[in-house]
């Protein structure tokens, strides 16, 4: 829907409603939607309209690009959107929890990343996941960037660097708390324009919840 939206001129462009029926919900609930569709409904026709950012994710191998309004997750956080769409009989939080834990004990992605801020000098380091932000909640529940703002005109990314798998077992209740950032050894975080990414192997990205890469052409 947000891609059919921002190809429409703003002078011309429908205001965007959102009930909350999703298996996440995430978006609604960064935009102070209420929790319950009923009263997400009459906020469509009673409630107030806000300007929120959007961005654009460009693959540059397969010469695609989308627009986003709320998270892109690359590695960890791509890898448990593809387990997750494994399990159709759970849904919400449940659904997301059950595939962290399948992701944790089966597949951990563990990338080499250089990775660019604006027009900074590239930096490599060990990462496990990068999360690209506009809103601070994804995966059903899970504040991984808690300080991401939706109407500042900045990026919001955290990062997830290379660890085994008892600690990321340990910081699953932390992140759900929202308390990762404190833990800096494994944990950075930012605020830019653009991110430019690159790894030495596939990223596994999703983007606002939808599977992005592996991309089958």
């Amino acid at each position: 829907v947000v891609n059919g939206l921002l190809q429409v001129d703003q002078k011309r462009r429908p205001r965007l409603g959102a009930i909350p029926i999703g298996s996440g919900n995430d978006f609604t609930h960064n935009v102070g939607l209420p929790d319950k569709a009923e009263e997400a409904i009459h906020c469509l026709f009673s409630g107030k309209t806000r300007k929120i950012d959007a961005g654009t994710i460009k693959d540059l191998t397969n010469n695609r690009e989308m627009f986003w309004d709320n998270t892109i997750g690359i590695g960890f956080g791509g890898a448990v959107n593809a387990a997750a769409k494994q399990w159709p009989g759970l849904y919400g939080f449940v659904m997301y929890l059950v595939a962290v834990i399948q992701t944790i004990i089966f597949k951990p992605p563990a990338l080499e990343a250089t990775i660019q801020y604006d027009d900074n000098p590239p930096v490599q380091r060990g990462v496990a996941m990068l999360s690209i932000c506009n809103g601070p909640r994804e995966g059903g529940g899970f504040p991984v960037a808690p300080n991401a703002v939706m109407d500042d005109g900045l990026i919001s990314w955290v990062i997830m660097r290379k660890m085994g798998r008892l600690p990321m077992c340990y910081f699953v209740p932390v992140v759900m708390s929202a308390g990762h950032l404190a833990y800096k050894s494994y944990f950075s975080e930012g605020t830019a324009k653009r991110i430019r990414v690159q790894t030495d192997k596939e990223m596994v990205i999703h983007v606002d919840g939808e599977l992005f890469c592996p991309y089958d052409r």
